[in-house]
């Protein structure tokens, strides 16, 4: 092959090295112009971005905690079958609760005091009818806290026992009726000549303290323990108080509980009060509105450079194309004719695969991913708490690896048209490809099976379709080829 002297072949590409120089300054200048543009408006659109692209991690979040709350209310009504209470919900209607209606649960634990007064103040008619129904074993509300007296309860049982004794020898006409009274009178023959040589003893060992407690703990559980004139002159605490109000439909283990009150309230110095009676329900609440489906910041700076920072990014896509285009209008300056055509050609579908790469990572890859990390989160028992700043890592480097992977074909075609590699080679080399293609999008996806398989599928049907695009894309004549 000899080449063509032809001097009208380089006129359009002659250019002096400070006409170069000044092109590159004004192709400069119009992509900086562009990107301000660009950037100016993604601060008026990053709160947007950022929510935006919280949209895959919520998903996956949603996701963990409804099977998560699956999971744990099987647990729940398994043990209580166990336990022969009967289940709480069915499993399908909870399964409604969670999938259709999009809820999730959160046990909350509240007083019982709260809860009755609440109830008796401003829907006394529910009250009531709550408290008609009996509620079954298992249910949360028939879990009134502790009612049984054990000997760690009693603070000073000599002076208690004293106590009683005294009021139960004095003549009952010479004394106003006490609490003290009322357990006297409550005791059995044999426990009250016990209780008298108990209180002559000057210190009271372990298994007496335990003979009190037992004795104490069967008049809280008799339920006679309260008569309005025994306990007219005590302060009752005002969980009595609610107890007192609705005697008439309380449970077995709720007269316990007020027996145990009503002992706490008459002998304050004697007998230690017991914790508040809890309620551990269930609310549930909109998944959207859950605390947990929020990531969280770990410094007061960080929601505010996430948002500079997503604004900037998106300043950069949106003037990307302005950029591309001011760099390469540089770039054409100084090539031959034959060769802007490829540059023509090759720069829309250059951005086009990028926009297609990135695309398919942030809406089809980010959910499997994350679902099959957050699996781990499920196995081990630990919740997973995203940081924004670092998913917003996440995000800009799987779909920036998707996009400049999808430049595969391009890449191909521009090797093969150089003379690299022939199309024979790519096809006969096609298991070495492969091989490359999945070490490749090992390092360009972070470190999970997942993204690599995802990344590695759509690249290897982008590897025989740049084959294609070498075997039937018509080659343009290059000037330095002979005529014909």
């Amino acid at each position: 092959m000899h080449f063509q002297r032809d001097e009208d072949l380089f006129k359009e590409s002659t250019m002096t090295f400070g006409e170069h120089l000044e092109e590159l300054r004004a192709c400069l200048f119009k992509a900086l112009i562009g990107l301000v543009i660009g950037v100016a408006f993604g601060l008026l659109v990053g709160e947007s971005v950022v929510r935006f692209i919280q949209r895959p991690l919520q998903q996956a979040l949603t996701n963990y905690y409804k099977e998560t709350a699956k999971d744990e209310w099987k647990k729940k009504n398994a043990g209580l079958e166990a336990e022969g209470h009967g289940i709480v919900h069915a499993p399908a209607d909870v399964e409604g609760l969670i999938e259709q209606d999009d809820l999730l649960p959160e046990d909350v634990w509240i007083e019982v005091d709260e809860l009755a007064g609440q109830l008796a103040a401003d829907e006394p008619g529910l009250a009531a009818s709550l408290y008609q129904r009996r509620n079954p074993p298992g249910h949360p509300l028939s879990k009134l806290g502790p009612t049984q007296i054990i000997a760690s309860d009693l603070v000073d049982a000599s002076a208690l026992c004293r106590e009683v004794v005294s009021a139960g020898k004095s003549a009952q006409g010479e004394t106003a009726p006490t609490p003290a009274r009322r357990i006297w009178n409550l005791l059995s023959a044999a426990q009250q000549s016990a209780w008298s040589a108990l209180a002559a003893a000057p210190k009271l060992s372990d298994d007496q303290r335990q003979e009190l407690a037992t004795a104490l703990d069967g008049v809280i559980h008799g339920g006679e323990l309260y008569d309005q004139s025994y306990f007219a002159a005590v302060d009752l605490r005002p969980e009595a108080k609610q107890l007192l109000q609705r005697r008439d439909y309380l449970s077995g283990a709720e007269e316990a509980r007020l027996g145990r009150v009503l002992l706490e309230s008459a002998f304050p110095q004697q007998i230690a009060p017991s914790h508040p009676a809890l309620l551990k329900l269930s609310f549930w609440r909109p998944t959207e509105k859950a605390p947990v489906m929020r990531p969280v910041t770990l410094n007061a700076q960080e929601a505010f450079m996430i948002y500079m920072k997503a604004s900037i990014v998106t300043g950069i896509v949106l003037s990307s194309p302005w950029v591309f285009y001011q760099l390469w209008s540089f770039v054409a300056a100084g090539l031959y004719p034959h060769e802007k055509r490829y540059i023509h050609i090759f720069l829309p579908f250059s951005l086009a695969l990028f926009l297609a790469g990135a695309s398919l990572a942030f809406f089809f890859v980010f959910e499997p991913v994350l679902t099959f990390l957050f699996s781990f989160n499920r196995r081990l028992n630990i919740d997973p708490t995203p940081r924004i700043s670092e998913w917003l890592s996440f995000v800009l480097m799987l779909p920036l690896g998707f996009g400049i992977s999808f430049q595969l074909p391009l890449v191909m075609l521009f090797a093969e048209r150089i003379g690299v590699i022939s199309v024979e080679t790519y096809l006969s080399k096609w298991r070495i490809a492969i091989f490359a293609i999945f070490v490749i999008a090992a390092v360009l996806t972070p470190a999970d099976p997942w993204s690599m398989v995802l990344m590695a599928i759509p690249l290897t049907f982008l590897y025989y379709i740049g084959v294609l695009l070498c075997k039937h894309m018509p080659r343009g004549r290059s000037p330095f080829d002979e005529p014909a």
